[in-house]
């Protein structure tokens, strides 16, 4: 299989390189040099049926689709350069024809996606991979200046195919905790539920970190005591997410926490242990965990306090997160696996290892009680393909602190939804469909960059903002296309309105349609994990 595969590849590439190759002659040597250089950088592989017509080859690996997304401005810049004289070439390149080889080119392994216009089974081999990809064709799309992804990953091409895109995932079009009105859609959910009833051992790994993700905690001393009184008796009325801790610590000495669980915890475990199976991995100490656990969950029937980790003097708030501490991976196979069916809920993203950054789900970070705390200045949401982390620092708190008591259920409600959708996707390849290769991270992909499903913004006027590359990658992680053209929506940060009046309102001028838009909107819709209503975030 793998000799066939292999004698494929080189059959396709010697005709790429033989149809591509640029004529002696009729391009100067900077050309030639530019289309070789332009080449060579391109992760994405495009062959050339006939003028006007592209197919693009996708790719599964989520790392390579985030690393198109995060570009550096200049290098963005350089592309785009050598791009305009890879164009002027191409021209000429492409003048003849690109044959087809409709010979002997099958495999049980390899898929054939169908040119509709062509009325042929086309095969193409990714480079990069040892599987073929599914390619659907594309129209051309106009130029984005900001060095939006351009249909490189097959996520995005998906994308473009609304009837294809809904057998993968019919869930996308509910609203937040609305019921499917499609019985093909509850007949699915409810074939895989009984699967996962019957076999627990096929359900994912949900792991969820304790403080400042799920509850929040702090110290009751006698500098606070008072404070922490008065928080409790006029701002927490109800009182239903508050609890108190009381333990002795080893030296005997009596400890006393106040923890605020997050609005929406004990209904959000019962629904994602439907679909998952729920592990928790904190740093907090043991008797701290055991203790806040049994006041969460008293009848232990959300948490099973096997699948727990907890600091039993092994680790400190600066050790990193490791998931073979909770999932047993005795190899490197195993270790796959188990990144392959795991999804991590975490408010600090860079205490887990590298290798486990794909599974980490962005979640607003939960401190009511920020007033008493002292840690967590930043908030990292992504490292891009350069190793930079991407961060909100402590001076823009407001865009990643959850400080609500009680009215910030939506940020579990929201998780869970999009969880929910995600094992969906995950179950129907793999249980329904019986591919064992399903992996989660994919489907984690795909569901964000459903949330903007290439709806158009202009972020010119926050393009000198500290943040700009941090808003950048939130939109595009959603799957908004940033132009200069043909948008309705401009991203303004109200903070500066009066700096940025006369270009709003050049740009109102010549858009009269033109809507401004809060950048907080963008934030809110990427930690929640679906799209808020725009009117909410209006900028007049």
């Amino acid at each position: 299989m793998a000799h066939q595969v292999d004698k494929v590849k080189k059959k396709i590439q010697k005709d790429n390189d033989k149809e591509a190759s640029p004529k002696k002659g009729k391009l100067t040597h900077v050309q030639k040099s530019a289309y070789q250089q332009n080449k060579s950088k391109g992760r994405k592989i495009s062959v050339k049926i006939e003028r006007g017509d592209k197919i693009v080859i996708g790719n599964h690996s989520q790392q390579k689709v985030i690393d198109f997304v995060l570009l550096d401005r200049k290098e963005i810049k350089q592309k785009k350069e050598e791009e305009e004289q890879t164009k002027q070439i191409e021209a000429e390149l492409t003048k003849k024809k690109y044959k087809l080889n409709d010979k002997k080119k099958s495999s049980s392994n390899i898929k054939k996606p169908y040119n509709k216009n062509k009325e042929k089974l086309i095969t193409i081999i990714d480079d990069d991979e040892t599987y073929s990809q599914e390619l659907i064709e594309i129209e051309d799309e106009e130029d984005n200046t900001n060095g939006h992804l351009e249909k490189q990953d097959e996520e995005d091409i998906l994308k473009q195919n609304k009837k294809i895109f809904k057998k993968v995932n019919p869930f996308l079009c509910q609203e937040l905790g609305s019921a499917s009105k499609d019985p093909r859609q509850n007949k699915l959910v409810s074939e895989i539920q009984n699967i996962l009833q019957q076999n627990p051992s096929q359900k994912l790994n949900l792991i969820l970190d304790l403080d400042e993700t799920l509850v929040n905690t702090v110290w009751v001393t006698n500098e606070n005591q008072s404070k922490l009184e008065e928080i409790y008796r006029y701002k927490m009325p109800s009182n239903k997410n508050v609890i108190t801790i009381q333990y002795s610590n080893n030296e005997g000495a009596q400890k006393e926490f106040i923890t605020i669980l997050r609005p929406h915890l004990k209904e959000f475990v019962t629904e994602m242990k439907k679909y998952f199976n729920i592990l928790v991995y904190s740093h907090g100490r043991k008797d701290y965990v055991l203790k806040l656990l049994d006041k969460i969950d008293p009848r232990r029937d959300l948490f099973n306090r096997n699948n727990i980790f907890k600091n039993e003097g092994q680790v400190n708030i600066k050790t990193q997160k490791d998931i073979k501490n909770i999932i047993e991976c005795d190899s490197p196979s195993a270790l796959e696996k188990a990144l392959k069916s795991s999804i991590i809920i975490d408010d600090i993203f860079e205490i887990w290892l590298e290798e486990t950054f794909p599974n980490v789900v962005p979640i607003k970070r939960f401190q009511p009680l920020n007033e008493f705390l002292q840690k967590n200045n930043q908030c990292t949401i992504f490292m891009n393909h350069n190793k930079q982390f991407l961060r909100f620092p402590k001076t823009r708190q407001d865009y990643f602190q959850d400080v609500d008591f009680e009215c910030s259920n939506q940020f579990l409600k929201g998780l869970q939804r999009y969880l929910t959708s995600t094992a969906i996707q995950f179950y129907n390849k793999k249980l329904i469909k019986n591919d064992q290769n399903a992996d989660v991270r994919e489907y984690l992909t795909f569901q964000k960059l459903m949330i903007m499903n290439q709806l158009d913004l202009n972020l010119t006027l926050i393009e000198y903002d500290e943040l700009y590359d941090v808003f950048r990658y939130v939109a595009l992680a959603m799957g908004a296309n940033i132009t200069l053209k043909n948008f309705r929506y401009a991203i303004v940060n109200k903070d500066f309105t009066q700096q940025y009046a006369k270009k709003m309102a050049l740009l109102k001028e010549q858009n009269p349609n033109l809507t401004f838009i809060d950048v907080q909107w963008l934030v809110d819709s990427f930690f929640l994990h679906y799209q808020l209503d725009i009117q909410n975030y209006v900028i007049e």
